[in-house]
């Protein structure tokens, strides 16, 4: 089948994480109700814009170990037969687990631009027209919202990047061992 499937979307999760309400000043504070855990926008933010770079160093990473490791291109001479598919295998399921992390990478990347943005147009907000500000707002609170839905996934597709990764490395060892062990008794 030559047709590209498109990705099945995910699921809407009910997120703990806080809304954003641009239309609230920076320097004005809210009803007496604020509790500590609430934050100004510009702090919502400034915190997805930190949890971004954190995932992104995280990805980058596992990303180096595993092209370190060559996983992607497993080159192990075995013999023909069932230790050979298992190689060919890992090698597909890490090539595989990179091609992943470099989406979520690009994605992150770009979603960490945009709030960039977001945050510096939120700085200079009051320089703004009343219907400027009420786009700004809406378009700042689309992208808050992307974030938190692109955090999310890339912190899935990096869990599941480290089993992969862990599962490749042993799976491999194991095949490498065979190996030796095949070579040496062919040897005798």
């Amino acid at each position: 089948d030559d047709s590209a499937e498109a990705p099945m979307a995910m699921p809407e999760m009910p997120s703990d994480e806080p809304q954003l309400d641009l239309a609230q000043p920076e320097g004005e504070m809210p009803q007496e109700d604020m509790g500590e855990e609430e934050k100004n926008p510009s702090e919502l933010i400034d915190d997805k814009l930190l949890e971004m770079e954190q995932l992104i160093s995280e990805i980058q990473d596992l990303k180096t170990k595993m092209e370190d490791e060559k996983m992607a291109d497993v080159d192990v001479n075995v013999n023909v037969g069932e230790d050979s598919e298992q190689a060919e295998e890992m090698a597909s399921l890490a090539s595989y687990t990179l091609s992943q992390l470099k989406v979520a990478l690009a994605e992150l990347d770009q979603t960490a631009d945009e709030m960039a943005m977001v945050s510096e147009t939120y700085d200079n907000m009051r320089k703004l027209s009343s219907s400027q500000q009420r786009s700004f707002v809406n378009l700042a609170s689309d992208a808050y919202d992307d974030s938190v839905e692109v955090i999310g996934q890339s912190k899935a597709i990096l869990s599941m990047a480290n089993k992969n990764y862990g599962f490749c490395k042993k799976a491999m060892t194991i095949i490498k061992k065979k190996a030796e062990y095949g070579c040496a008794d062919d040897a005798e």
